[in-house]
């Protein structure tokens, strides 16, 4: 018999052995702190242990490699279909915090916005106003804050009067995904609320880019990234179907 037909036979007859099940043996004893120990072979169950009656053997049946392949496969599956949900829950909460649900009066629109002032908070409802140079709040909205002003001025309003304001810069103003920190607003004396606390204005809306669904009755902030993430939860979620499916079938 030449080498080539020797390492034929030697590779065959390896292959024909691995797909049989050949039973091994596992041992378990328990120690003297009261734990189940296991071991492969009895002669490493130290000798004080051996004659023990609850030393047991457990035989167990080794797997053949196809079936350890289609195991690693499983499993394999199994960690990308939770990762995909991992990814998917991440996309899911970004995405809520890019949507913010607005009131909506006619085509105007009053987004809630967060401002911090000395570690204390508030949520005001804010008319948008792309008229607006300047966010403006009215002062019962945040007296609870008790605010101190940098400087005061003097504006004038439509009719040709004249209302005192008082700049204030809050520590943080937040509006739906995104915080401007010391944040300066103009503070004036409001008769009547209007049914809003103030004016989100141009110095911070030109710092954002929003779209608003008056439909759903919300804004989507950056809008093209928000569009591009829903497509990437789409396709999260059909991956994550397929895999479901796969999983399936194989049970």
């Amino acid at each position: 018999m030449n080498k080539s037909v020797m390492l034929v036979y030697v590779i065959c007859s390896a292959l024909s052995f691995s797909v049989f099940n050949v039973s091994a043996e596992i041992f378990s004893y328990v120690d003297d702190k009261g734990r189940k120990i296991y071991v492969d072979s009895q002669h490493k169950i130290p000798p004080r242990y051996r004659d023990r009656d609850h030393t047991r053997v457990i035989a167990v049946e080794q797997l053949t490699e196809q079936e350890q392949q289609d195991r690693k496969l499983k499993r394999d599956l199994e960690d990308k279909r939770q990762k995909l949900k991992r990814e998917l829950r991440k996309l899911e909460t970004t995405l809520s915090k890019m949507e913010t649900t607005i009131i909506l009066r006619g085509r105007q629109a009053i987004v809630p916005v967060d401002i911090n002032w000395r570690g204390r908070k508030r949520t005001l409802n804010l008319l948008l106003d792309t008229g607006a140079s300047i966010t403006v709040l009215h002062q019962g909205a945040v007296a609870s804050l008790n605010t101190v002003s940098r400087d005061s001025s003097y504006a004038q309003v439509a009719g040709g009067g004249l209302i005192k304001t008082e700049r204030v810069v809050f520590d943080r103003l937040s509006v739906g995904p995104y915080d401007f920190d010391n944040q300066s607003t103009a503070v004036i004396e409001n008769s009547g609320s209007g049914g809003f606390d103030g004016l989100l204005g141009m110095d911070v809306l030109g710092r954002v880019r929003y779209e608003i669904d008056y439909g759903q009755r919300k804004i989507i902030w950056s809008p093209g990234e928000y569009k591009q993430m829903q497509l990437a939860a789409e396709k999260l979620e059909e991956l994550q179907a397929e895999a479901a499916n796969i999983t399936a079938m194989d049970e």
